[in-house]
């Protein structure tokens, strides 16, 4: 792991502190992931639920998985590509959380981070390096944000509440919800572009 964070120079304690982990856990997936972005020699395959999953993918958990056993050996782990072991302190991977964007070469992708804790998912992190972003959050110290040509991060962050009203009886718009194309020049990365084309949900 790198000694220190590509977001903020936080110094690394992953043997002491759940979030600073986390954040190098982000860190390590995003060298992977920004690695295969784009690449030629991309593998992709298809999964039994007919999603698809890219080399970078298992790469990306597979290391995250070492780097916890390592860390947090006696912590429980449920990854998107390799399956849940339970516990009462389990780690939640999701390598590369739109897989569809990140095998066409669209930059809206990102890695989830999350712990739980006994019922309560005390940590997460989500880091999307194509977009130069990442977002992490802790139980009582807020959530923060880190983009481009920001030198220290924006935070704690205030957010509304997303999906049905409670004053409206209409089925929430969420499991639909999406991202316009007319609206995707938003996303790309400074001097960058995202793409020619998004076809399907993400």
């Amino acid at each position: 792991m790198r000694s220190t964070s590509t977001y903020n120079g936080c110094p690394r304690l992953p043997s002491v502190d759940d979030l600073e982990l986390a954040l190098a856990l982000a860190d390590e997936a995003d060298a992977i992931s920004m690695a295969r972005f784009q690449s030629n020699d991309l593998i992709v395959e298809t999964k039994p639920d007919m999603t698809p999953v890219s080399d970078a993918d298992r790469a990306v958990e597979r290391s995250l998985r070492d780097i916890l056993a390592l860390h947090r050996p006696s912590d429980a782990v449920h990854g998107e590509e390799y399956g849940s072991v339970e516990g009462s302190r389990q780690w939640i991977i999701d390598p590369i959380d739109g897989t569809k964007g990140f095998v066409r070469g669209v930059p809206v992708w990102a890695t989830l981070i999350g712990l739980r804790e006994g019922d309560e998912i005390t940590t997460g992190v989500v880091s999307a390096p194509a977009l130069g972003r990442r977002w992490w959050a802790r139980v009582d110290t807020g959530a923060y944000c880190s983009s481009p040509g920001r030198q220290a991060p924006r935070g704690p962050l205030s957010v509304s509440a997303v999906g049905e009203s409670p004053t409206r009886r209409s089925p929430s718009p969420m499991p639909s919800a999406g991202i316009e194309a007319p609206s995707i020049g938003y996303w790309a990365p400074p001097g960058g572009n995202v793409g020619t084309a998004i076809s399907g949900p993400m």
